[in-house]
């Protein structure tokens, strides 16, 4: 989200004659983490935890054959 839909989300907000603060907020927070990004983000964390409970051995391996592919298979991992 850029700071012009942030922006918009709250100008709409605002100009509400039902206004309340916590409307503002849950717009802004729409405007940002859009259903895509929020799935997205979980998938990363859900990833991130998965990883985190495995045993380093199995991890050594895992990162040893992953960073062995073609950059353009693993590149957007991390980016």
């Amino acid at each position: 989200a850029s700071s012009t839909d942030i922006a918009a989300a709250l100008g709409k907000e605002l100009a509400s004659p039902s206004f309340t603060p916590d409307g503002a907020a849950a717009a802004a927070y729409r405007s940002i983490w859009t259903p895509q990004l929020r799935l997205q983000r979980d998938f990363q964390v859900y990833g991130g935890e998965f990883l985190m409970a495995q045993p380093v051995e199995k991890l050594r391996g895992f990162f040893s054959a992953f960073f062995q592919l073609e950059t353009i298979l693993w590149g957007g991992f991390l980016a």
